[in-house]
C-alpha cells in the first residue's frame, strides 16, 4: 500500500511542461476571458504556479498525507485574495489538473490523485482567507517585537538594532530575544508578504538585517560552560529557508554545546562529508517547504548506511512536521522539535537515556 502512493507520487514528480501548456489552454477554452487578459508574463506564471501546486501534491501523496495538500490550498487562498485572480479560476485549474492526471496515471494511481485533489478542494472551498498576526497578547514581549518589526518593514536597520542592543543592556536574555522577537518576526514577515502587505524586497531586507542583528549577539552567546556535546544543524538542499536553522544552532550554543550550522541549501554529499568528520551527537535537519520532505527522508537513509554514524540521533524541524503529526516517524527521523528550546531538551535527553 506505502509503494503505491509513493510511486503515484514520484510519476506526478516527473511529469513534462507538455502537461502544464495542456491544462493552460484548457482553462483558456472554459474561461476565454482570461486569454485575452494574460500577457506573456502572466502565462508563465500561470505555468509555474501550476507545476507548484503539482511539487505539493506529488509530496503530499508520497507520504500519503492529505494535510500537506490541504494546508497548502489553504497558503494559496490567503495569497490569492490579494491578487486579482478568482477562488472559480483557482478551482478550476485544480479540476483541469485532477482530469489531466486520469489520462496519464494508471487507474489505481489517477483515483489516489483524485482523492487528494477532491478533498483539498473542499478545504479550499471551506477556509476563509485569514490569518492572524503571530505577534500575539500572550507574546510577553510583544510591544518589542511590534516596534522591531515596524523599523524594518520600514527600512530602518539601525534603529532596529538599537532597539534590541538597548533591551540586552536592560538585561533582556538572548534566548528570550530569539523566540519571542526574532522567531514571531519573521513568522510575522512571511505573514505580511502572504497577505500582499509588504513586498519579497522587504521580506528578504527584514530577514537578512535580522540575520546581521543575530550576528551582533554573538559575544553573548558563548557564556554557558561548555558539555562537551556536539550538533550539527543544516537545511536541506533545495531549502533557502535558513533564519529558523540558525536560531536552532545558536539555542544550541547558549546551552553549552559546539554547534556546527551549514545553512541554506546544503547538499547530501556535503552533509554527509561533515557529519563523518565532526562526529556529532546530534543532527538537526530543517526543511520548511513540504516539498522537501522527500530530501530530508534521503538525507536519514544516507545516514543510516554508514555504521560509523549509527549511533547519532537525529532531530527534524520546520513547517511539513508541524502540521503533520508524527511524519518524523514515517521518514525514519528519532525525534521531532516544534522550536529550538525543544530541540535542545530533546537532544539532551537522548544523550540522557
Amino acid at each position: 500500500m506505502v509503494e503505491i502512493y509513493k510511486e503515484t507520487g514520484r510519476m506526478i514528480k516527473d511529469i513534462d511542461d507538455s502537461f502544464f501548456n495542456a491544462i493552460l489552454q484548457k482553462q483558456f477554452e472554459y474561461q476565454p476571458e482570461l486569454k485575452e487578459r494574460y500577457n506573456s508574463k502572466q502565462i508563465q506564471k500561470y505555468i509555474d504556479d501550476t507545476k507548484y501546486h503539482l511539487s505539493y501534491l506529488s509530496e503530499a501523496i508520497t507520504n500519503n498525507r492529505q494535510v500537506l495538500f490541504n494546508e497548502y490550498l489553504a497558503w494559496i487562498k490567503i495569497y490569492f485574495n490579494g491578487l486579482p485572480v478568482t477562488d472559480d479560476e483557482i478551482i478550476l485549474n485544480f479540476l483541469l489538473v485532477r482530469d489531466g492526471l486520469k489520462e496519464i496515471l494508471p487507474n489505481e494511481m489517477s483515483n489516489i490523485s483524485s482523492k487528494f485533489i477532491n478533498t483539498g478542494i473542499e478545504y479550499y472551498k471551506s477556509k476563509p482567507p485569514l490569518l492572524p498576526s503571530f505577534i500575539t497578547d500572550e507574546n510577553p514581549f510583544k510591544e518589542l517585537a511590534q516596534n522591531y518589526l515596524s523599523f524594518l518593514v520600514n527600512g530602518d536597520k539601525n534603529s532596529a538594532h538599537q532597539l534590541i542592543m538597548k533591551s540586552v543592556e536592560n538585561k533582556t536574555s538572548i534566548k528570550d530575544l530569539y523566540l519571542n522577537v526574532f522567531q514571531v518576526t519573521q513568522k510575522e514577515t512571511g505573514r505580511l508578504w502572504q497577505l500582499s502587505r509588504i513586498t519579497v524586497a522587504q521580506e528578504h531586507f527584514i530577514t537578512a538585517a535580522t540575520q546581521l542583528i543575530m550576528a551582533q549577539l554573538y559575544p553573548y552567546l558563548f557564556t554557558t560552560e561548555l558539555k562537551n556535546y556536539k550538533v550539527i544543524v543544516s537545511c536541506v538542499e533545495g531549502e533557502l529557508h535558513e533564519i529558523g536553522a540558525r536560531m536552532v544552532a545558536d539555542i544550541f550554543e547558549m546551552e553549552g554545546w559546539n554547534s556546527y550550522y551549514f545553512g541554506a541549501n546544503t547538499s547530501i554529499d556535503n552533509l554527509i562529508d561533515n557529519i563523518k568528520k565532526h562526529q556529532p551527537n546530534i543532527v538537526a535537519i530543517s526543511a520548511t517547504m513540504i516539498f522537501n520532505i522527500s530530501t530530508v527522508s534521503k538525507i536519514i537513509q544516507t545516514i543510516r548506511k554508514f555504521d560509523s554514524l549509527k549511533k547519532i540521533k537525529i532531530l527534524v524541524g520546520g513547517y511539513p512536521f508541524l502540521i503533520a503529526e508524527d511524519l518524523w516517524k514515517d521518514i525514519g527521523a528519532d525525534g521531532f522539535a516544534s522550536d529550538a528550546l525543544a530541540a535542545v531538551e530533546i537532544a539532551e535527553r537522548f544523550l540522557n537515556q
